[in-house]
């Protein structure tokens, strides 16, 4: 039995949408280009309230390490898991 997506509002966390069972508009595309470019600066310009900040979480939790283990991605598996990046 699937259960029933919540609509997350006032959240800027990435983790929180995924781990909450929120819907989620997948931007995880925005990935490969970003890190493929030469550029040094990147510009996101978009409207109030369009995802700016969830984005850039979502960029913080992609490239987030742990420390005492540095080749453990189970945390970034969990998070991304069916989303366009894997």
């Amino acid at each position: 039995m699937k259960s029933t997506k919540q609509v997350c509002v006032g959240s800027e966390s990435f983790s929180e949408f995924i781990d909450g069972n929120c819907y989620y508009v997948d931007k995880t595309r925005f990935l490969r280009p970003i890190f493929s470019t030469k550029d040094r600066v990147e510009l996101f310009t978009r409207p109030r309230r369009f995802g700016k900040t969830l984005t850039m979480n979502m960029f913080h939790e992609f490239l987030n390490l742990d420390f005492k283990n540095p080749g453990d991605t189970s945390r970034q598996e969990r998070l991304f898991k069916g989303l366009d990046v894997m």
